[in-house]
């Protein structure tokens, strides 16, 4: 699986931000309103949850994945913001 960073500038509106999308990402981001699709911070017990199935997988189709640290790092910034 590769890895990819994406850098969102997060000071354009929300409009601005949609038209600078692709066809493609724009129709995920409709079929995502349209099912109710939500975002939250997890909290550790997730964490640990999702990295125990996300390492089994990597381990099982053969992909590379960060430390289970990096991703408590990330928790931990969310938090603070």
């Amino acid at each position: 699986m590769p890895e990819a960073t994406i850098v969102i500038d997060v000071t354009k509106s929300e409009e601005e931000l949609y038209k600078s999308f692709s066809k493609s990402a724009k129709r995920n981001v409709r079929k995502a309103i349209k099912n109710d699709l939500y975002f939250k911070i997890a909290n550790e017990k997730e964490i640990n949850d999702f990295y125990d199935l996300w390492y089994k997988t990597s381990k099982l189709k053969g992909f590379n994945i960060y430390p289970k640290k990096e991703y408590l790092k990330l928790l931990s910034f969310l938090r603070s913001t």
